[in-house]
């Protein structure tokens, strides 16, 4: 133990911190000899550690192991990585997600049989709406209230049914709400927030070639994305190509000047550097700063290829940042379109925009009810299941 501790202390310096400390014997082929192996698992870092770990609530991930084995007078030094980071812990919960989904979708089936007047028809619409994401309660509802508006003939007229199913998925959106530019002195100002990767630089660009392009108003743009390689030479790129004037703000008294610095133009699009739902010390900083933007508007922009339970904690945790509106994103990258029917009901928030690529400046569509909610329906993509 004693070589071991001075191998990690020459490898990770004499701020390692240890994790973990074991001795094991490892057999010989025979089972005569066996050889005695000291396991040091440490980090040179505590910051490495997530933060459930560093509190000790659950058992840290192993991201630096040594082990000495002393086999005849001789060490031999041996350095297993298995490095764990958000990206890879984000994966996970997302392939979690999707298993525990899947599962309560065969579940739910299984324990929804057709009624005994055998309205097979309806049935299979239940059916279908589970498989296209839609929360079990909430499709059982909505086949309740298809049984109780339709007439029992109507009831196989699979067009007829999808209609209407669409209606009252419809009744349940929020309201429409795309950017319009108040009239008053000065630039109506629009600030986009968000997860990382959820496609916002470029829907700000084809807002703003949309608005520059087929509106004819003078827009300019903010960035507030200064730390990650690459966020404002994006924007600054697509600034160029659409030749609208575009501006960095690292901090708040930046972003007060570059607004101010748009007072004649029509309209102000701020990209803002993605957040983590779970990084509140960071919702927090970007809350001061668009305190000192005063936007007109704020736009939580989501990704529709997520599953419902990350996207209800991202609404959750982002409503610290009052938004008003909500943009879908990555529609065609979409498994199911269900997942946004509770997700949107929940946030209770202004739809403006759904994507459906990545094209500039094509790809985008003011959301309309009626479209979304064919699509979470099934829109004619789906037919009843057996049907």
């Amino acid at each position: 133990m004693t070589d071991a501790l001075a191998e990690v202390k020459r490898q990770l310096g004499d701020n390692a911190l240890i994790l973990h400390t074991r001795t094991v014997t490892r057999r010989g082929r025979l089972a005569l000899r066996g050889t005695t192996m000291v396991e040091v698992i440490a980090t040179e870092r505590e910051e490495d550690l997530p933060a459930a770990a560093r509190c000790g609530n659950v058992p840290p991930f192993r991201t630096e192991a040594k082990q000495i084995e002393r086999a005849g007078g001789a060490a031999e030094s041996m350095l297993p990585c298995e490095r764990q980071d958000r990206a890879y812990e984000s994966r996970l919960l997302d392939e979690v997600e999707g298993l525990r989904a899947f599962v309560d979708r065969l579940v739910r089936q299984s324990s929804f049989a057709p009624t005994p007047d055998g309205v097979d028809a309806v049935h299979k619409w239940y059916t279908s709406l589970v498989q296209n994401e839609i929360a079990d309660q909430l499709a059982r509802d909505l086949v309740s209230r298809i049984r109780s508006e339709l007439p029992e003939p109507a009831l196989a007229d699979e067009p007829l049914v999808r209609e209407r199913l669409a209606g009252c998925v419809a009744e349940m959106l929020p309201d429409a709400g795309e950017i319009s530019l108040h009239g008053g002195p000065g630039p109506t100002v629009i600030a986009f927030i968000g997860p990382t990767g959820v496609g916002k630089t470029t829907t700000i660009a084809k807002l703003a070639a949309e608005f520059a392009l087929r509106r004819h108003c003078n827009v300019g743009l903010i960035t507030t994305d200064a730390a990650r390689i690459g966020a404002a030479d994006q924007l600054r790129t697509y600034a160029d190509i659409i030749n609208v004037p575009m501006r960095l703000a690292g901090t708040p008294a930046d972003l007060v000047e570059a607004v101010a610095g748009y007072r004649e133009r029509d309209l102000v699009l701020i990209d803002t550097a993605g957040r983590s739902p779970t990084d509140e010390a960071g919702l927090h900083e970007l809350k001061c700063l668009l305190a000192e933007a005063a936007p007109h508007e704020v736009h939580l922009v989501l990704s529709s290829t997520k599953s419902r339970l990350i996207l209800e904690t991202t609404v959750e945790r982002f409503a610290i940042l009052s938004p008003d509106h909500v943009i879908l994103t990555k529609l065609d990258e979409a498994l199911g379109f269900g997942v946004l029917l509770s997700c949107l009901q929940r946030a209770r928030l202004k739809l403006s925009y759904v994507t459906t690529g990545q094209r500039v400046p094509t790809d985008i569509e003011p959301a309309v009810p009626s479209r979304l909610a064919a699509r979470i329906v099934g829109g004619g993509l789906l037919s009843p299941a057996g049907g």
